[in-house]
């Protein structure tokens, strides 16, 4: 996981990641603009401790320390220019009572691909993940809306009036959201046209079906609109609803059995 150094390398705030693969001690540090990294392999792990230290530490010791170190805050960063390269100090404490003791690391720039594989790539998919996620609480709401229409009509009543809720308009909604942001749309005018354009690259590459997953997925709201126009002077045919929800109403009671829905995203 990426945790912030709460230090600045050329005026921005910088970030760091380590990670371990094929025996290589992985760190990564970047500032949303670069790309920093050093790899070295275990068996020259050691190469890395500065000279100053005062005590002797287990590899392995602060290998498995710096896989915690999203949870650790007992480390200090310092970075700086090295002539041609990049540097950075890690000072850490592993322990109460000992000194802490230093990594020093030269930083290699890697190129904008890698930055793209470390960085970007993952912030599109989260993006995704969010969107469809808002989706389905949307799609969630919707049937709520059209479950608690039914109730009304056959008689319910919702006696509490802080739970009271009127009818969910995704536009208003947006219109909201917008309203909320304002600062952030006047800043980057092109901002939801950018993450369009992203996010639609992003299916063309990772997901090409999901364009026809959606298309029938409309169909089916469609239908279940049609359907729900069906419903006519407190008359409610309950079996040719056929949505993902689908419920038994009585005058004193709701039953609502729900299907598992299939998820658009299952893996990204």
């Amino acid at each position: 996981m990426w945790v912030s150094t709460n230090e600045t390398f050329n005026n921005a705030p910088m970030l760091f990641q380590f990670s371990q693969k094929n025996n290589f001690c992985i760190f990564n540090f970047t500032n949303m603009k670069q790309l920093y990294s050093k790899e070295i392999h275990e068996s020259l792990f050691s190469s890395i401790y500065s000279s100053a230290n005062k005590i002797e530490v287990d590899v392995k010791n602060v290998i498995e320390y710096m896989k915690k170190i999203g949870e650790m805050k007992n480390v200090n960063y310092n970075f700086y220019q090295d002539n041609l390269s990049i540097k950075a100090d890690l000072i850490i404490t592993l322990s109460e009572g000992f000194p802490p003791f230093k990594l020093e690391l030269e930083l290699e720039l890697k190129d904008e691909n890698i930055f793209y594989s470390k960085l970007t790539c993952p912030l599109l998919k989260i993006i995704k993940q969010l969107k469809q996620n808002q989706e389905d609480l949307f799609d969630i709401i919707k049937k709520k809306d059209l479950e608690i229409s039914e109730y009304k009509l056959v008689g319910g009543n919702i006696s509490n009036e802080n739970i009271k809720t009127e009818i969910f308009e995704k536009d208003n909604f947006f219109m909201n959201s917008l309203q909320n942001h304002k600062d952030l749309v006047e800043e980057i005018p092109y901002l939801y046209e950018v993450y369009s354009s992203l996010i639609e690259q992003y299916n063309i590459i990772r997901h090409p079906d999901v364009n026809k997953e959606s298309n029938s997925i409309s169909t089916k709201e469609e239908n279940q609109k049609i359907q729900t126009k069906s419903i006519i002077n407190n008359s409610i045919d309950h079996k040719t609803i056929k949505s993902s929800t689908t419920m038994e109403i009585t005058n004193t009671s709701i039953n609502v059995k729900k299907r598992k829905n299939s998820s658009l995203l299952k893996s990204l």
